[in-house]
């Protein structure tokens, strides 16, 4: 039997930074003394939240003051397979969908994984903890925020923006010569609609002026910044901060209303999403003033002819999860219940918070509402009592 302490230091190290939640990493240096000297404790690692204070004569953003950026991770939460409630239970407990916010160190809250809506956990017994330790945890994604400290300006409900935030903590154009090492970059859509880009090492944004259409969305894909306007045009953000087009408009005749980026086994797609006025739909189950989502197109990127290419099978076991700020992909064999070839949704102006709604890409149709403890309200059986 090999001797797993005996693993050369470049391949622990290269593990180790493949770790992103605090408990693989606590698992991770509680196997030998060698693996705990090859990563450093999570208290030492870059924290989920990171204080901005920007130049106040350089930054364009309303508040003058200091904001942080804060990291949700989103975590399929399962059973080990060897624990006893995993083979009574069956498939019910295949795996739950949970986003986990850690701004402070050893405080967890689990919120809606579509949303920043907290988890309702009043069905479990009050005072009782979950456990992430005796749980197995995969990373299905991530996301960034950026938020006020303290009371936000009027008109702001806690968030600088409410567009997609994207972090890297090394810049995808690091040159060979070293000069952008330990300068972390911070890329979100500015109220204009343009691309804005913080850069730790200058402590300054920057927005750029390069607008043909308002962006939508924005990645880093293959450790290159992207980012996607209106009509599916994309973009490189290059280390000028200039943009760079390396794909036209995808309009070949009418288009969605908003488009997002999400890598699916390592190909970029494009979701495109078309939007009904909720005065047209069911009163019901939606706001009258607000939005529902009526259809989804999805597009992959041809790197080689620079083009959008229609995609209508995502893969033999592969759906998506559409959230307010993150777009992820997901295995049918994790997740009992779910349908391959599917998107998973939440629209954010209808008046049922706990209900999502599935579109199938193979006929086009919109499926019923399904309510959120389905997916992402672990059994109170998970819980226990706190120690004294």
């Amino acid at each position: 039997m090999a001797n797993w302490s005996n693993l050369p230091r470049d391949l622990l190290d290269h593990i180790s930074k493949l770790l992103n939640f605090d408990t693989d990493i606590l698992r991770f240096r509680s196997v030998c003394s060698s693996w705990r000297l090859s990563v450093s404790s999570p208290s030492n690692r870059l924290p989920n939240r990171v204080t901005i204070k920007p130049k106040p004569d350089t930054t364009r953003f309303p508040d003058k003051g200091a904001f942080y950026l804060s990291k949700r991770g989103i975590y399929r939460l399962s059973l080990p397979e060897d624990h006893p409630e995993k083979a009574s239970s069956g498939s019910s407990y295949n795996g739950w969908l949970v986003k986990v916010d850690q701004d402070f160190p050893g405080v967890f809250r689990l919120l809606n994984p579509l949303s920043e809506n907290p988890i309702d956990l009043l069905a479990t017994p009050f005072g009782k903890n979950l456990n992430l330790m005796n749980f197995r945890i995969d990373e299905l994604g991530k996301e960034y925020v950026l938020r006020y400290f303290g009371e936000p300006p009027c008109a702001y409900a806690g968030d600088v923006y409410l567009e997609k935030v994207v972090f890297s903590m090394t810049p995808p154009w690091g040159g060979s010569n070293g000069d952008d090492d330990g300068d972390c970059v911070i890329m979100t859509i500015h109220v204009s609609g343009k691309i804005a880009i913080f850069r730790f090492r200058d402590n300054s944004w920057t927005v750029i002026n390069d607008l043909q259409y308002p962006f939508d969305d924005l990645i880093v894909y293959k450790e290159t910044f992207y980012a996607v306007d209106y009509t599916g045009r994309i973009v490189v953000v290059n280390a000028d901060l200039t943009l760079t087009e390396i794909s036209t408009s995808v309009l070949s005749g009418e288009s969605g209303d908003t488009k997002v980026l999400v890598e699916l086994d390592g190909e970029l797609l494009m979701v495109d999403r078309y939007l009904n006025l909720g005065s047209n739909v069911d009163s019901s189950t939606h706001d009258e003033a607000g939005y529902t989502t009526t259809l989804f197109t999805v597009y992959k990127f041809n790197e080689a002819n620079k083009t959008w290419d229609e995609v209508k099978n995502l893969g033999d076991d592969r759906l998506l999860f559409v959230g307010d700020n993150c777009t992820f992909s997901a295995s049918t064999c994790d997740f009992s219940g779910f349908q391959r070839n599917s998107i998973y949704f939440k629209d954010k102006h209808t008046s049922r918070e706990d209900c999502i709604s599935v579109f199938h890409l193979e006929d086009g149709s919109v499926g019923p509402y399904m309510t959120y403890n389905q997916l992402c309200s672990p059994p109170p059986s998970w819980f226990s009592s706190p120690a004294l």
